[in-house]
C-alpha cells in the first residue's frame, strides 16, 4: 500500500500515487479542518465531542443544532472525496469517536520539515550541512490560510515558524564566518517577511551591508526596521539594531577625521526625501560640536530646539499616562519626519523629549520652526490630552556652562 502524502504549507493537498486531491477538490473548509485533524492526531483516537468543538461550536457559539448528526455527516463526505486516491478505509469508527486508519501510513510534510532540519544541525560536513540547510529553507511555505486561524493549529504554526528561523540563524552564523556577505544579505532577505520582529536577522541584514560599504541600502533597512517597531511595538527600537544607525554614518565617510565629512555624510542622506531627517544620538552631539567649533571666537550664533511632551493632567494614572504618551510621541515623530524642512536633523532624548538641529541654525528660524511643528501637531491631535513645550537653546551659551 502506497504511503498517503498530505501537504500542509502553502496550500493543503492530500495524494496516493499518481492522484492528487487540492482544496478546490475537496469543497469543503471542514473537511479539510477534519482531515488535518485527524492525521495531525492519528496516534489517538478523537472523541466526536472533540470534532464537535473545532469544528461547529468555535465558529457558531454553541448556536448549532444535531451536531453529532453534522459531523457524521461531514465524515461520510470525506470518506466519499478521499476514494478518489485509493479504495481503503483512511478513517475508522468507533463508539462516539473517529481515528485515521494506522494501517494506513501517512507522510505529512511538516514533519518531513523538522526531521530535514535534524538532519542539517547534526550533519557532521559543513558543506554538506550548507546544502541540507538551503534545501530545507528554500522548501518551506507558510501553513495553509484554511488552517491557521484554528486555535489547535496555531501553536503547530509558531512551532514551525520557529524551526524555519533557527535554520536561518544557524546557516547565517556558518554564512558570517565565512565572510559570504552577499549570500548572507539574500537570505536575511528571504527570512525577514516570515517574521518582520526578529532583531537578530534585521542586525544581520544591516550589518553586512555595512561590511559591504553598501551604506545607502544600509541606511534604507535601518529605517524600515524602526517602521516596523514603531508600528508593531508603538516607538520600541531595539538598542542593539538603534546602535548601527553610528556604523552607517560611520562607514559612510573615510577614516580621516574631517567633521565636514560628517556633515556632507548627513546632508547626502537628507536629500534623499523631503522633511526631517533622524539622526542617532550620538551623531547628532558631533554635529552640534562641529557648529560650536565651526564658529568659536565669532560672531555667529547656533541654535537648536528642545522638546518636551506632557501628558496632560494625567500624571497620577501612571498606566493611561504613558499609554498617552506613547501615542502622542509616535505622532509628533510623524511630523517631524515630514514637516520638518529639507536638511532639518532631529533626535530622540528618553521619551518625552525631542531636539530639532534646523539646517538654518538661528533663534528666530527655530522659534518659527517650533510654532509651525506644535501648531501642526494640535491640529493633527486634537483631544490627545498632550502639551508639547520647547526651548530654544543657544549651544555656544550651553557649551560654557
Amino acid at each position: 500500500m502506497e504511503p498517503v502524502r498530505i501537504n500542509l504549507m502553502g496550500t493543503f493537498q492530500i495524494s496516493s500515487g499518481d492522484v492528487t486531491l487540492r482544496e478546490k477538490d475537496i469543497r469543503s473548509v471542514r473537511g479539510i479542518k477534519l482531515l488535518t485533524f485527524l492525521v495531525l492526531n492519528r496516534k489517538r483516537i478523537v472523541t466526536i465531542q472533540e470534532l464537535e468543538e473545532f469544528l461547529i461550536r468555535q465558529e457558531t457559539e454553541g448556536n448549532f443544532e444535531n451536531e453529532d448528526g453534522y459531523v457524521k455527516n461531514l465524515v461520510y463526505r470525506v470518506r466519499k472525496i478521499l476514494k478518489a486516491i485509493g479504495p481503503y478505509p483512511y478513517i475508522t469508527t468507533g463508539y462516539k469517536n473517529y481515528a485515521w486508519n494506522p494501517e494506513i501510513p501517512v507522510i505529512v510534510d511538516v514533519e518531513i520539515f523538522k526531521q530535514q532540519y535534524e538532519n542539517a544541525r547534526n550533519c557532521p560536513d559543513l558543506e554538506q550541512k550548507k546544502i541540507l540547510y538551503k534545501e530545507l529553507l528554500y522548501s518551506w511555505r507558510p501553513l495553509t490560510g484554511v488552517l491557521t486561524d484554528e486555535y489547535w493549529m496555531m501553536g503547530i504554526d509558531t512551532y514551525y515558524t520557529s524551526v524555519f528561523l533557527e535554520a536561518v540563524k544557524n546557516l547565517a552564523g556558518i554564512l558570517e564566518k565565512e565572510n559570504k556577505y552577499k549570500e548572507l544579505v539574500q537570505l536575511c532577505r528571504y527570512a525577514m517577511p516570515v517574521e518582520p520582529l526578529d532583531e537578530d536577522i534585521r542586525f544581520w541584514l544591516i550589518k553586512t551591508l555595512i561590511l559591504q560599504k553598501k551604506t545607502g541600502e544600509a541606511l534604507k533597512e535601518w529605517e524600515n526596521a524602526r517602521r516596523v517597531w514603531k508600528k508593531q511595538l508603538q516607538g520600541y527600537f531595539p538598542e542593539r539594531l538603534n546602535s548601527l544607525y553610528k556604523d552607517i554614518i560611520s562607514s559612510s565617510i573615510s577614516n580621516e577625521p574631517d567633521p565636514m565629512k560628517i556633515l556632507r555624510s548627513l546632508m547626502k542622506f537628507a536629500r534623499e526625501k523631503q522633511g526631517g531627517r533622524y539622526c542617532a544620538q550620538e551623531i547628532f552631539e558631533q554635529l552640534c560640536l562641529f557648529l560650536i567649533g565651526r564658529n568659536k571666537g565669532s560672531e555667529n550664533e547656533e541654535y537648536l530646539i528642545l522638546f518636551t511632551l506632557v501628558a496632560g493632567d494625567l500624571e497620577k494614572q501612571e498606566k493611561k499616562q504613558g499609554f498617552t504618551l506613547r501615542n502622542g510621541r509616535n505622532k509628533f515623530v510623524d511630523i517631524l519626519l515630514k514637516d520638518l524642512e529639507h536638511g532639518d536633523v532631529f533626535t530622540e532624548l528618553g521619551t518625552r523629549q525631542f531636539a530639532v538641529l534646523p539646517a538654518e541654525c538661528s533663534e528666530k528660524k527655530c522659534e518659527q520652526t517650533a510654532g509651525r511643528l506644535i501648531e501642526k501637531f494640535e491640529k493633527s491631535y486634537p483631544g490627545g490630552n498632550i502639551d508639547i513645550s520647547y526651548k530654544i537653546i543657544n549651544l555656544f551659551e550651553d557649551a560654557q556652562s
